[in-house]
């Protein structure tokens, strides 16, 4: 065993790599932050409904003992 490291390769030459169809790549991209943006405005709509829910019932419990301490 030796103590060299392998070699690291030469990078490929610039006609081995792909073209990139950047306008592609940003169209994609942009299409899934628009998924992410409805996804999360549905789930902040959703939370907001069960806050709003969790504020009507801590209403509801504090009138109920209000009217419990008065008798």
């Amino acid at each position: 065993m030796s103590d060299t490291p392998a070699p690291i390769p030469p990078p490929p030459s610039p006609s081995d790599v792909p073209p990139v169809d950047w306008k592609a790549e940003y169209e994609e991209m942009r299409g899934i932050a628009r998924k992410w943006e409805q996804r999360s405005k549905r789930n902040n709509t959703a939370i907001g409904r069960a806050l709003e829910d969790i504020a009507e019932s801590l209403r509801i419990i504090a009138g109920r003992n209000e009217t419990n301490e008065r008798h």
